[in-house]
């Protein structure tokens, strides 16, 4: 029972601030209970008449200074949630609510559900275009833990309307993890996932492999030619390009190259038909590759 401990101090926190259920509901919900806890900290605050975006900042900034000077005058300072809603209209609470639920549910889904994804090349151009939009299940394979959890939301590694600024930080980061997924993955599935050699980038020609680049021109070449390949910047597995393509082979197959044309464990493939879209990030295990 004494487990339970931490998790009813949650629910005794959302009852003293005058939240609903599902605040409470959130705080199970990897990542996003990270800023679901920031909102409840600016919402205790509010009950000892600090409402300013300053100390709503605050709040994040200097919380160890925050939260002990907010109540070191408990009886004189605090106030119930109710009467802290009288401080702004019931309108303009309406739509704070409104907007902060609507992007953490959004994230929800983005992160651990559903995301639209871009074709990048033309590799898929018997199937799917360049520049198609696709809806991609993350449950599928299984979703992932964002390995950068600080990014501006709904963007990939770049800010809107900048060609080079990133759109996270790496003060905090997390180690790679999967959940456990519904299905895996088969022969001629089309996948999502996050290009290997993408790790590295040079930021003016990021349509090219940094490797590629490092093989034919020389590493001192790429790194100190900042007017033709600009900076060097390594990025985390979440925050590499994304490609689509199609897995044609997986641990155990026998793959055969004839005259071009592909065999796996001696069949002929069909590479007109399409399943569903799902997403995956990496394959193990080796695969037998013959060509003839």
């Amino acid at each position: 029972m004494a487990t339970l401990v931490p998790v009813y101090n949650y629910y005794v926190w959302i009852e003293i601030i005058g939240k609903k259920w599902w605040w409470f509901a959130l705080m199970f919900v990897p990542f996003i209970n990270i800023f679901m806890i920031m909102l409840m900290i600016v919402e205790t605050v509010k009950c000892y008449k600090k409402n300013s975006l300053v100390n709503g900042a605050g709040c994040y900034f200097f919380l160890m200074h925050t939260f002990p000077g907010s109540g070191w005058h408990l009886q004189k300072h605090i106030q119930n949630p109710p009467s802290c809603q009288n401080i702004r209209s019931q309108l303009q609470g309406e739509w704070i609510d409104a907007i902060i639920f609507a992007v953490v549910a959004a994230s929800i889904i983005r992160i651990f559900m559903v995301e639209a994804y871009v074709i990048p090349t033309s590799s898929m151009e018997k199937s799917l275009l360049v520049g198609d939009y696709l809806f991609v299940s993350k449950l599928s394979y299984g979703p992932k833990i964002p390995t950068t959890p600080l990014a501006f939301p709904f963007v990939h590694h770049t800010m809107p309307l900048t060609k080079y600024t990133k759109s996270y930080v790496e003060w905090i980061k997390w180690p790679f993890y999967r959940f456990p997924g519904f299905t895996s993955i088969k022969n001629n599935d089309v996948v999502v996932f996050n290009y290997p050699d993408g790790d590295t980038v040079s930021l003016k020609v990021q349509n090219q492999s940094y490797y590629g680049l490092v093989r034919e021109l020389g590493r001192e070449r790429v790194w100190n030619d900042k007017y033709n390949f600009g900076d060097i910047v390594a990025r985390p597995v979440d925050k590499r390009e994304n490609y689509i393509k199609r897995c044609i082979g997986i641990p155990g197959d026998n793959l055969e190259i004839k005259d071009q044309v592909v065999y796996i464990n001696g069949k002929h493939q069909n590479f007109l038909k399409m399943r569903n879209i799902n997403i995956v990030l990496r394959l193990t295990a080796p695969i037998s590759i013959q060509s003839a």
